[in-house]
């Protein structure tokens, strides 16, 4: 099995113009032969590692693909803001006009969808391999070969459909910057659009980039953004999961996932849904028993082996803290399915068997 985690960096701090903050791991480890359920501790192999600029958006997914049993990794753009500062190609604390920035730089691992075959040999200095018909395989004009597609800013959770009568398709949240959050559909080659674009709106005009973009098969705007018929739902996407459990039939083929929260200073995460329709999909605030927006930060959705999807919430923003009044921790792990049709309402003839008696059914 495969992990991806922050570490710190033997290249820290770096310099100003090429700040080092941490280190991207992504290992192999191997489970223990006498207990499948716990790690042999011993067994660890880094597979892939690499510098982040900046503390924020480390993307971080990894997946194995559920045709190819090659391993999927997904990279946020290196941190700070706008692809554009120290660490980001072209850019600097000044943040110019025109940077390439590290998304649509292809010499990086920055912004990306990467797809290795754990088991090769021919990449990353022998720890894995490359399959031949990735979109830069040969790395002809020093791309990096690893890139299966491009243009991501923070990908929060990406995920296949991969149930029982799924499509196969990869669903990818990508985090916006100021006003768009999106949803994609991950294809070979395929670029995203940020720094240029942020969901299908311009974010930077005069960024230089390679070839169209792919625009999202869902968006919303942040509350108190106006573009249009846009719904302003929240302030950050969290990727979730397809259903394809049998719990809640009427739930099959949709995508279930959630936005972080409205306001960062309060709580306030929001269930949704993407519903195929036709050549499109259509984008559902769920109707949620007790409210929508819900009382807690939405940090990750999960299935479990039968197919049924989770959501993790919490009601305090850090992930090491806890309730300020009992000090215990607020984090929560909850099964979404389908609410109960409440009961049809019973009709009655009533009939007084004497003036002055009560009715009864």
């Amino acid at each position: 099995f495969y992990v991806y985690y922050s570490a710190p960096s033997g290249d820290a701090p770096g310099t100003a113009q090429d700040p080092v903050d941490h280190r991207s791991v992504v290992s192999e480890f191997s489970v223990s032969p006498s207990d499948p359920d716990r790690a042999d501790p011993l067994s660890g192999r880094v597979l892939l590692s690499f510098n982040q600029p900046q503390f924020n958006h480390d993307g971080g997914q990894l997946l194995f693909g559920p045709d190819d049993g090659m391993l999927y990794i997904s990279t946020g753009d290196g941190g700070s803001s706008d692809d554009n500062n120290a660490g980001h190609t072209g850019g600097s604390e000044e943040k110019p006009s025109g940077v390439l920035g590290n998304t649509h730089d292809l010499s990086t691992l920055l912004g990306h969808n990467h797809l290795v075959d754990p088991y090769g040999n021919d990449g990353g200095g022998g720890a894995y391999g490359v399959p031949g018909d990735n979109p830069f395989a040969n790395g002809s004009a020093g791309e990096r070969p690893e890139i299966w597609a491009y243009g991501l800013r923070n990908p929060w959770r990406c995920s296949f459909d991969d149930g029982p009568g799924g499509t196969g398709r990869l669903y990818a949240a990508d985090v916006g910057q100021r006003e768009v959050e999106e949803v994609n559909i991950i294809v070979k080659g395929a670029n995203y659009g940020w720094r240029a674009k942020e969901g299908s709106f311009d974010f930077d005009t005069t960024t230089p980039h390679q070839g169209p973009f792919t625009p999202p098969v869902a968006e919303y705007a942040h509350p108190g953004v106006d573009l249009g018929a846009l719904p302003q739902i929240g302030t950050s996407v969290t990727g979730g999961h397809v259903y394809r459990g049998q719990a809640s039939p009427a739930l099959q083929g949709v995508y279930i996932f959630g936005d972080w929260t409205q306001d960062f200073g309060d709580p306030s995460g929001t269930l949704l849904g993407l519903e195929p329709d036709g050549d499109g999909f259509d984008l559902q605030v769920l109707d949620v028993v007790g409210g929508n927006p819900i009382d807690g930060y939405i940090p990750a959705f999960g299935t479990d082996e039968a197919g049924e999807v989770y959501v993790a919430t919490k009601r305090t923003l850090a992930p090491s803290e806890t309730d300020p009044d009992t000090g215990a921790p607020t984090g929560s792990l909850w099964r979404v399915v389908l609410a109960g049709t409440p009961p049809l309402a019973a009709e009655a003839t009533m009939e007084p068997s004497k003036d002055n008696t009560i009715f009864s059914d």
